[in-house]
């Protein structure tokens, strides 16, 4: 799948990752929309009041679609759903 990719002060990327490996009370959401926080777009332009150390991938305001639900999950396929915040 793709991310976005924040690599330090300045730069950022979008690059290839690993499918996500769910556990027994997780979804997985197929992303139709997401966006940069303000946070981020701060820390790219280098005017963030702190600076992450390395490399993270961007990863909230995202809206989609559940297209996997493990067993025990709440939540059926096909649900439309918004993350406030997903961070790994």
């Amino acid at each position: 799948m793709k991310t976005v990719r924040i690599l330090g002060k300045g730069k950022m990327a979008i690059e290839d990752v690993p499918d996500p490996t769910p556990d027994d009370q997780s979804v997985i959401v197929k992303v139709k929309a997401s966006a940069l926080c303000g946070g981020e777009l701060h820390e790219v332009r280098s005017d963030a009041p702190v600076q992450t150390a390395g490399r993270y991938n961007s990863g909230h305001e995202v809206v989609g679609k559940i297209v996997y639900a493990s067993p025990n999950s709440p939540y059926p396929m096909g649900t439309r759903v918004g993350t406030p915040f997903v961070q790994r």
